[in-house]
């Protein structure tokens, strides 16, 4: 069954959490759903009424494969030096914002320092700002205590490429293509399926594995969807090829012809049924 993840805007106003699981595990190459993770995060702990709580983030990441670091610092200089190193690692952030009241995710920095934010409460989605204004909006001011901190998770896999270093050169095509946005996670899980493990064995890349058999994926999408236009073909081809080549994805050569067929099948059912009007 087809499902969709990517960079969403939220339903609820309590979804927060489970939306900036999802973000941060598909910037480090694992691809989680909201509905998946409504089921799994909710089955270890019930979750808070008004949303999901940091333990709840937390053993909701680890779940799905992701490493999970907290911090709780109580410097703006401490913090932004503990999330630059942890974004050259590699690592997404989920932030706790707005005084303990929203999460959000720190996706990668420009190549002048700002930050590439992705909150599903913002009608944007995502977007790009300057060191204080994120830092204005993590810090948590107790006012009885006269302290202030900043609590963040950092998010790792070592299994898979992260594209959080070289996510800036990604951004504007992603705010240009809403089906890449909307769309990434569900791109990333069916070429994880259909290319399979390529450890020790000869192999591709994606690049060349798109380069060299998407005419032929294409022309049998368009033999047998009669409706199908080669453009709306390719575009959904484009996308496949662009999250292939952010992560850095390999094809076992054993495993070519398979994910040809696989890759042709779902793109003409993505033209076939109700899915086919998004593209």
């Amino acid at each position: 069954m087809f499902v969709q993840i990517g960079f969403l805007k939220q339903g609820g106003h309590s979804s927060c959490g489970l939306h900036s699981i999802s973000n941060a595990l598909q910037l480090v190459g694992i691809p989680a759903s909201i509905m998946e993770l409504g089921r799994k995060v909710k089955s270890i702990e019930k979750a808070d009424k008004d949303g999901i709580n940091e333990k709840n983030i937390i053993r909701g990441i680890e779940t799905f494969g992701g490493s999970a670091k907290a911090y709780t610092l109580d410097s703006d200089e401490k913090t932004k030096s503990v999330i630059d190193k942890a974004l050259d690692q590699g690592k997404s952030i989920v932030i706790c914002v707005w005084d303990y009241n929203h999460w959000a995710v720190l996706a990668g920095k420009t190549p002048r320092g700002k930050y590439i934010w992705i909150d599903s409460g913002e009608e944007e989605v995502m977007g790009i700002a300057p060191w204080a204004e994120i830092s204005d909006w993590m810090i948590a001011r107790n006012e009885e205590e006269e302290t202030e901190e900043y609590f963040f998770i950092t998010v790792g896999n070592t299994k898979v490429h992260s594209v959080v270093p070289s996510f800036y050169d990604r951004y504007l095509a992603i705010k240009r293509n809403t089906l890449l946005r909307e769309y990434w996670g569900s791109y990333l899980k069916d070429l994880h399926e259909f290319f399979g493990s390529s450890r020790k064995q000869p192999s591709i890349s994606g690049k060349v594995f798109f380069e060299k058999y998407g005419e032929t994926i294409a022309d049998a999408v368009y033999y047998y969807s009669d409706f199908g236009v080669m453009a709306s073909i390719n575009s959904i081809l484009d996308n496949y090829k662009f999250i292939a080549e952010s992560y850095g994805l390999t094809v076992p050569e054993k495993n070519i012809h398979a994910a040809i067929a696989q890759l042709s099948v779902r793109i003409t059912k993505f033209m076939y049924d109700g899915t086919r009007r998004l593209f």
